[in-house]
């Protein structure tokens, strides 16, 4: 049994026109204007799957910008890390979340510039969780969209 990510790609509206990424790691606007993003977020554990005993597999190094995925069962060693823009724990709050991808891109909206934002992954992966939060969640749970 694993636990999937969810990847979210951000591309605000001079993406097209600046046709760089930043190595930074920083998301949003960046000394050559606006670029596309690829952050990825593991969600929490769902109630079922800690009833189920299964085993969190993804461990985010958010200030390396690394997601490690470790074999079920197996060791440090077996680990294989992938750097993105940015990655999210299942501690990251939704409003962290939006701060941190979606907000210059919504500040770039609102100036009237087109901009995207999408949720990639399996099904289960947390995509919806991401995107609308939980449909019977508390406020502060609610995704990126309104």
């Amino acid at each position: 049994k694993k636990l999937d990510l969810d990847t979210m790609a951000l591309a605000p509206p001079e993406a097209a026109a600046s046709g760089s990424l930043s190595s930074s790691g920083t998301l949003g606007k960046t000394s050559k204007g606006e670029c596309v993003k690829v952050v990825v977020r593991v969600r929490p554990l769902s109630s079922q799957e800690i009833t189920d005993g299964r085993e969190v597999i993804v461990r985010m190094d958010i200030k390396r910008h690394v997601a490690v995925l470790l074999r079920p069962g197996g060791t440090d060693r077996e680990a294989k890390d992938f750097t993105f823009d940015a990655v999210f724990d299942e501690n990251m709050s939704q409003q962290q979340i939006f701060d941190d991808t979606a907000a210059d891109i919504l500040d770039s909206v609102m100036d009237g510039f087109n901009g995207t934002i999408f949720a990639y992954g399996q099904t289960g992966a947390g995509k919806s969780h991401t995107m609308t939060g939980p449909t019977d969640g508390p406020p502060d749970q609610q995704g990126l969209l309104p």
